[in-house]
């Protein structure tokens, strides 16, 4: 029984979903989204620099900001950078886009999406409502494991880990006006041992903070217990007491999930189609300049009446337009370079790295280097390294010469 009919229908309710239905709605399409917990709130804290926000259109979601960013690298080296790093305001995110969503006319259903049949004109996608939506193409945004994408390659195995809590707490208090970006300071003694970690840390006055300890790549992942036994060390070390949980946060984000299969009639954006930054983790910034290239991308070719297959091979073109797509070979290098250190080793390249001429390093965070800015900005980092991080560089590019070639001049196969 189909119950309604749409242009697109969005499957899953997190902010890939909302900003691609927004973003279509926007665009002029008849959109369904359909969102299995659309009273729930999102679980995940988000963060950004400030002037990114901005950039793409949501600096009115930004929450606590803080004014200058620190990258600590252990007592002696810390780097100070002017540039303000901003709090997401997930409700009001959320708020926004669905507003968005509605005004443009597009539709909201209380449900999850159970199965998708294809045939040569579009779509009928089946709801845990008791109803179906015909459509003319699905866009998949169920988060990492995705319930309609299909991948190429094997399951991820490399993972960034963080546990995290939200807290009022006794102690020297924070300069409010720093967020600390990175601190991969030895958290003190009793601390387990492991993977190299790092301390992000946003305070918010009044006596509360938002700590959290993360492992940016390993492979197996760390796990939440050993995160939080560095954590507990590292604010006991600073007479730091959390004296009163306000909420817990855990998260586990694949690092090197394969690459979707792009001859597939099903869209992903966000975790469903891979668009973690594999060096960093992060994703939502850039996820809001997708869902505006994918939106208009559907909307040109439901205009121009394509085939349900054209729309989506113009789809994929735009979440992952050929440019990004040689570039990834790069950001997965330095995803494979960091793991394979140790944290002095850790340390070092990231002094090596923030002293990068700024623009270079902020585009590299961001993932808009071009192929050839991005190897010229490696090329300076060598000439930062020592021995020892020059060796494992080298292994680390031997494992792919050919993937990196391509990727630098944009030959065939750089997919």
């Amino acid at each position: 029984m189909t119950t309604g009919r749409a242009d697109i229908v969005v499957a899953g309710g997190g902010p890939a979903g909302y900003l691609a239905a927004a973003a279509l709605a926007a665009a002029g399409l008849a959109v369904t989204l359909v969102d299995p917990r659309s009273d729930a709130r999102w679980p995940n804290r988000y963060g950004a620099f400030a002037d990114e926000l901005q950039a793409v259109g949501f600096g009115d979601v930004a929450g606590a900001t803080w004014r200058r960013t620190e990258v600590r690298l252990d007592e002696a080296r810390t780097i100070a950078m002017d540039r303000a790093y901003a709090a997401i305001d997930g409700e009001a995110l959320r708020r926004r886009l669905a507003a968005e969503l509605a005004g443009h006319g597009g539709v909201t259903v209380d449900a999850a999406c159970t199965g998708a049949d294809h045939d040569e004109r579009g779509v009928t996608v089946h709801t845990s409502a008791q109803g179906a939506w015909r459509a003319r193409l699905l866009v998949d945004a169920t988060g990492h494991r995705p319930r309609f994408v299909t991948r190429r390659g094997p399951d991820p195995s490399a993972f960034q880990c963080a546990w995290g809590v939200l807290g009022e707490f006794e102690g020297p208090a924070p300069d409010p006006d720093t967020m600390t970006f990175m601190d991969w300071s030895e958290p003190g003694d009793g601390a387990p041992a492991g993977v190299p970690t790092f301390l992000y840390a946003m305070p918010l006055g009044e006596g509360r903070a938002f700590f959290e300890e993360t492992a940016l790549a390993s492979r197996p992942a760390a796990s939440f217990a050993y995160l939080r036994g560095r954590l507990d060390v590292r604010l006991r070390q600073r007479g730091v007491r959390v004296v009163r949980e306000l909420e817990i946060e855990r998260c586990l984000i694949p690092m090197d999930a394969p690459a979707p299969d792009r001859r597939q009639r099903v869209v992903g954006i966000g975790g469903a189609a891979s668009l973690v930054h594999p060096a960093t983790g992060y994703m939502l910034t850039h996820t809001m300049k997708v869902a505006q290239r994918l939106a208009a991308a559907l909307a040109e070719g439901i205009r121009a009446d394509r085939s349900p297959a054209r729309l989506a091979s113009a789809g994929w073109d735009a979440v992952w337009p050929a440019g990004e797509r040689r570039l990834h070979a790069f950001y997965a290098l330095g995803r494979d370079l960091l793991m394979g250190l140790d944290a002095e080793g850790t340390r070092d390249f990231f002094e090596a790295f923030f002293s990068l001429p700024e623009a270079a390093a902020r585009a590299y965070l961001s993932r808009e280097l071009a192929p050839a800015r991005t190897a010229l900005a490696m090329t300076r980092l060598y000439a930062r390294f020592d021995p020892a991080l020059r060796q494992h560089l080298h292994r680390e590019v031997l494992r792919r010469p050919a993937e990196l070639i391509r990727g630098l001049v944009g030959l065939p196969g750089a997919s």
